[in-house]
């Protein structure tokens, strides 16, 4: 629910400088929708999970092996 709050601020920010917009969530925000963009976007927001181990508290430290790594390339 944090994400699509994110995105839409994020939207309603970039729609208020007169760019356009276009949110994708959820299963249709996909790999290949990236890689199947016919021009580099002027401005690409990506809203991703992060993990946290029990204990980590309200620092926001990750550990190294929680990280999570999925390279486009």
């Amino acid at each position: 629910p944090h994400t699509s709050t994110e995105c839409e601020k994020v939207a309603q920010t970039l729609r208020a400088e007169g760019r356009a917009v276009h949110v994708v969530l959820g299963a249709d925000a996909r790999e290949s929708l990236l890689r199947g963009l016919s021009e580099a976007p002027a401005v690409l927001h990506l809203a991703t999970h992060g993990y946290f181990s029990p204990g980590d508290g309200p620092s926001g430290r990750i550990r190294q092996e929680d990280r999570v790594r999925a390279p486009l390339g």
